[in-house]
């Protein structure tokens, strides 16, 4: 039943309970009356519908942006991660090369001493010679590979921080 067929039965109600009292006119004037007063209801009803889609399309474009910048967070926070774990390695390899490089110093110093307290020639053999001076160039190497690594380090966090 629509809201015109509503109205009618309205309006034949209203001239059953109230007997005779009410004319054409009369009917014709509740019936336009009910009829406007649910057209406007009617419009209001669509505004509001309007209104609560519109609030539910902003909420759902906060919420896009949330999301966005919670992303943005995260990628932030992984490259400042990587650079921590980056660093790290970094000490790692520098701390490596500096105990190598103490050893190294640690076996000339007790060849030194041995040398010094010795009155008679200390015999090393040529692999003894050869390997200690293996020993001290690939101390040497790993220490400028760490300075080398370092400064790369220090130029990548100097990018992060700019970017």
């Amino acid at each position: 039943m629509n809201d015109r067929d509503s109205t009618v039965l309205l309006a034949r109600s209203d001239m059953k309970n109230l007997g005779s009292r009410w004319t054409v006119p009369d009917i014709a004037r509740t019936a336009a009356a009910r009829s406007s007063f649910l057209v406007a209801i009617s419009s209001e009803r669509d505004s509001v519908s309007a209104a609560v889609a519109a609030a539910a399309a902003a909420a759902a474009a906060a919420a896009a942006a949330a999301a966005a910048a919670a992303a943005a967070a995260a990628a932030a926070a992984a490259a400042i991660a990587a650079a921590a774990a980056a660093a790290a390695a970094a000490a790692a390899a520098a701390a490596a090369a500096a105990a190598a490089a103490a050893a190294a110093a640690a076996a000339a110093a007790a060849v030194a001493a041995a040398i010094a307290t010795s009155s008679a020639p200390v015999p090393v053999t040529e692999e003894e010679a050869a390997a200690a001076v293996a020993s001290t160039t690939s101390a040497l190497a790993r220490g400028e590979e760490a300075t080398r690594l370092e400064g790369k380090l220090a130029e990548g966090g100097r990018k992060l921080c700019a970017a």
